[in-house]
């Protein structure tokens, strides 16, 4: 009767740490895909800093943040059960309870504000419009804009129009000019991510609360086997 009872036990401790290791990964898996992405959205948007007077979504540098967060604290984690240090495995529930905070709050600030991003944008984009022929920099960035948006000014070419100025041949396949505005086609681009991070932020916050509850009970187990031993 105690051989099976402890062959239940070593089973469940077996199966414990089987599934506390698959959402150990799934953390690792997630806070990875959460911090590529937003460094590769920031990285985009970051071609058009000028003419956007370094406007940016919140979401983007604090998945950056939040990402590089999970994936430190996923290894922490694991070190910890590895090397059976409470103290590493105990700094690992904290961090990884401050990452689950910041995803939460960004993702719904994000879904209540995300629109002061496209305010502030577009006034940007209005102002800076009106050097494209002054200043260089502006205009290297605009034509950025328009050939890869396939797009032209702000609300459309009719913009160059208004301001008595040259269409610029950043605009034009042969004859032919781009009818969009580039505004239009830059905001569907970061709305894109936008959504995608913020989704992945929830699913994280989920992740990692579950992985934080596992934590917590093994970090509990483990330091009522210390104080039972001594």
């Amino acid at each position: 009767m105690e051989s099976d009872m402890k062959r239940m036990n070593n089973n469940w401790k077996e199966l414990e740490s089987i599934a506390q290791n698959r959402v150990g990964w799934r953390v690792l898996v997630t806070s990875f895909i959460l911090f590529v992405l937003s460094i590769k959205a920031e990285d985009n948007l970051f071609k058009y800093k000028l003419i956007l007077q370094y406007t940016i979504p919140a979401i983007y540098p604090t998945g950056i943040f939040t990402g590089s967060l999970g994936l430190i604290t996923a290894c922490l984690g694991f070190i910890g059960l590895w090397k059976q240090m409470n103290i590493l495995y105990l700094l690992h529930v904290i961090c990884l309870t401050i990452a689950t905070i910041i995803n939460l709050c960004i993702a719904i600030v994000t879904l209540i504000t995300d629109h002061q991003f496209f305010i502030n944008a577009k006034q940007a984009l209005d102002t800076t419009i009106k050097y494209y022929y002054k200043n260089d920099e502006y205009a290297d960035e605009f034509d950025e804009l328009h050939r890869k948006f396939f797009c032209c000014g702000v609300n459309s070419y009719a913009d160059f129009k208004k301001a008595k100025v040259l269409i610029p041949f950043s605009c034009r396949v042969g004859q032919y000019v781009y009818a969009r505005g580039c505004f239009d086609e830059l905001s569907e681009y970061v709305q894109y991510y936008i959504t995608l991070l913020t989704s992945i932020c929830f699913t994280t916050s989920f992740i990692y609360a579950v992985f934080i509850g596992v934590a917590i009970r093994n970090l509990r187990k483990s330091i009522k086997g210390i104080n039972s031993s001594s």
